[in-house]
């Protein structure tokens, strides 16, 4: 009988901290999207000279919104990933610009803009949190220095937090 009653309080306990643990609110975010951490790091090509970065960034979206569809290609839907890209020339950073005025009557800046794309949150939650990992070619720069500052964009236009890379230092 004391092993019974041993086993019953057991699974009671068990039963009672499900309970209570599955009671608690689900975290929540604000809707607009915010970058949440930053960091980079450094690929080096073939020739043993760094090739590319990959963005490492955290992000929370309140209203799970992040994300665009296969089919979501006219703008404002057609980028939601932006990217500034700086080089460093006589200690001071500068965005760098298209300089072929054909391709680029307006003078915008070198785009490395991108897609994130659309997922569905899981177990029905409202809010999101992740992580996205996100690579940038750098062969063709002219400096050793540079920097990227971004933001993201939700479906529906709310624009996160700007961040920036800070100095990334080339070999």
């Amino acid at each position: 009988m004391k092993v019974h009653l041993k086993f019953l309080f057991l699974l009671t306990s068990i039963y009672v901290i499900t309970v209570v643990s599955s009671c608690e609110d689900p975290v929540t975010f604000p809707d607009q999207p915010i970058i949440t951490s930053n960091t980079f790091r450094v690929l080096k090509g073939s020739n043993g000279l760094d090739s590319a970065l990959v963005l490492d960034f955290g992000f929370t979206d309140g209203d799970a919104d992040i994300g665009l569809g296969q089919r979501d290609t006219v703008a404002p839907f057609d980028i939601n990933f932006f990217i500034e890209y700086f080089e460093k020339k006589n200690g001071i950073f500068s965005k760098v610009l298209i300089k072929d005025a054909e391709q680029n009557p307006t003078g915008d800046t070198l785009n490395y803009n991108g897609r994130i794309p659309f997922f569905n949150s899981v177990g029905g939650t409202k809010s999101v949190q992740g992580r996205i990992e996100y690579l940038i070619n750098i062969q063709f720069r002219g400096s050793d220095t540079l920097r990227f500052d971004y933001f993201i964009v939700d479906r529906r236009l709310n624009k996160s937090n700007k961040v920036s890379s800070g100095p990334v230092i080339l070999k």
